[in-house]
């Protein structure tokens, strides 16, 4: 047995499947870019069409109005596609060592007006003593999203509860957090679930952009986000650290 070749051919076949999965990344983000870009474009060339054939003063203010809003709902499209390309691109992340339950818990006390507003219940299983290598932005990022979109999308029903555990599946970190929310319908709505924009409540504050986010820093420090969720019972998401 040539371990040599064995070597060789393991690490071309990493190597293929990293190629692969940036090809994968660099296709989808086109897509998002195309399809949110084009979007905000054919707002604002529908309303300049038609600024340029009305004479009511009423109807051109308005038209104004909605030319300010798109306009400035592509310059936050733009800022949020400049975060993700900042966050391919870098190729070195400042990584240190994280006490996984600290930092849930600073962010607990960051979104301590949202929890109380919904009387939120949030429990921290996480052990004090299970530490990472990671990002510290990144990680504070993560959390956040996820911590923010559970309450957010809590059940008027029932007093939101929020679980935060960790479990380690083959050498790798695993942060589950579970709520008991409104849930997610995933047979229809996977496949947009960590898309740009994507919102699948009508909450008008929904903006479709933390897990869009948070799926970029997570993939690019190697790890992988699972979810399982069921409407009207709530959702779980696992993020291999």
């Amino acid at each position: 047995m040539n371990t040599s070749n064995d070597s060789l051919e393991e690490r071309l076949n990493n190597s293929l499947k990293l190629v692969t999965e940036q090809n994968k990344r660099l296709i989808n983000f086109s897509y998002i870019v195309s399809h949110n870009l084009r979007s905000h474009t054919s707002n604002i060339k529908t309303i300049i069409d038609l600024l340029q054939v009305t004479n009511d003063q009423t109807e051109r203010l308005e038209l104004l109005t909605h030319l300010k809003t798109v306009s400035d709902s592509l310059d936050n499209t733009l800022h949020n596609l400049n975060e993700v390309v900042a966050i391919q691109t870098v190729k070195v992340l400042n990584i240190e060592t994280i006490n996984v339950f600290n930092y849930i818990e600073k962010e607990i006390a960051v979104l301590s007006k949202e929890i109380e507003l919904k009387k939120a219940s949030i429990i921290n299983k996480v052990s004090n003593d299970v530490l990472i290598n990671y990002n510290p932005a990144y990680f504070e990022s993560i959390i956040f999203n996820f911590l923010s979109n559970a309450i957010k999308y809590s059940s008027s029903e029932r007093q939101p509860v929020i679980i935060l555990e960790i479990e380690f599946i083959q050498n790798r970190t695993v942060l589950s957090i579970s709520d008991n929310g409104l849930g997610i319908d995933l047979e229809k709505n996977a496949d947009k679930l960590f898309g740009l924009n994507k919102t699948f409540h009508g909450n008008k504050d929904a903006k479709g952009i933390g897990l869009f986010i948070s799926k970029n820093q997570i993939e690019a420090m190697d790890g992988k986000i699972e979810v399982e969720s069921t409407l009207n019972i709530g959702t779980t998401f696992k993020i291999h650290l």
